[in-house]
């Protein structure tokens, strides 16, 4: 009889554990999925966030709106990172002997009439050539990004600058 006492002590102890791992299994699949339903809300209040952004800048660079304090401290440092990304990619495009397309910003073969990607025709560009003795002055667009960080990290420190 002892074995028989042996093997339903073992079934009892086995049955505990397999009810435990099952419910330690419940509780990990509805934590991931409770986690999972988290980061997606998150990744929605992101893209909302970024959207309302995007429309508070909209309205300012329309005149609709006319910011103050902090929000007028973001869009003038969104003005010159804009214009940043618009030097490198004229950059970029002149390495790569391309053109921008003046309505929809994509890059262009220099031959090209009418953009392939929106239809817009392509103003040819007017080389000036420059003058006799005349150099060109080079643009040093890095400078121009650090000056403007250094300024937005003064600024950050004493109020509203900009």
């Amino acid at each position: 009889m002892a074995e028989g006492n042996f093997f339903d002590a073992l079934g009892k102890t086995l049955s505990r554990a397999t009810h435990t791992a099952v419910d330690k299994t419940g509780v990990l699949v509805n934590s991931t999925r409770i986690n999972a339903q988290i980061a997606g809300e998150q990744r929605e209040l992101e893209k909302l966030y970024q959207k309302l952004g995007e429309t508070v800048f909209l309205m300012v660079k329309e005149g609709e709106l006319t910011p103050e304090g902090e929000v007028k401290r973001l869009v003038d440092k969104i003005r010159v990172r804009s214009q940043a990304v618009k030097a490198f990619r004229k950059d970029l495009a002149g390495v790569k002997g391309q053109k921008i397309c003046p309505s929809c910003g994509a890059f262009i073969e220099s031959q090209v009439v009418f953009c392939p990607k929106c239809g817009a025709e392509i103003p040819e560009e007017e080389k000036q050539a420059p003058k006799p003795g005349q150099k060109k002055a080079p643009v040093d667009t890095e400078i121009e990004i650090e000056e403007a960080v250094s300024l937005d990290d003064f600024a950050d420190g004493q109020g509203d600058l900009l």
